[in-house]
């Protein structure tokens, strides 16, 4: 849809659930890598409004506090979006057939 002018992501700011620990950004299994590649290169997003927790500090509680602050700052989250797997779970990480 944003190939077609359907959508602008000019001015959405994201954040992720989360982030593994410990892990580089530019580690093909982080979050970042993965939303860099699969939707952020792919739209006009504005690189600076999209935010995960950076499975690179040497401090992960200052980090996960940094980031709520960071949350709250921008006025909460507006919209959560999950996607389910086939038992039930937040789909990451889930087996292609479980049954």
């Amino acid at each position: 849809m944003y190939r077609q002018g359907e959508i602008d992501f000019s001015k959405v700011t994201t954040f992720n659930l989360d982030e593994y620990y410990p892990i580089r950004t530019e580690n093909e299994q982080s979050y970042r890598y993965f939303m860099n590649e699969k939707l952020f290169s792919h739209v006009n997003i504005k690189m600076e409004n999209t935010h995960i927790p950076s499975g690179e500090t040497e401090n992960p509680t200052e980090e996960c506090e940094k980031y709520a602050k960071m949350i709250a700052d921008a006025g909460g989250i507006d919209l959560q979006l999950l996607e389910i797997g086939q038992n039930g779970h937040i789909d990451f990480n889930e087996p292609e057939d479980i049954w």
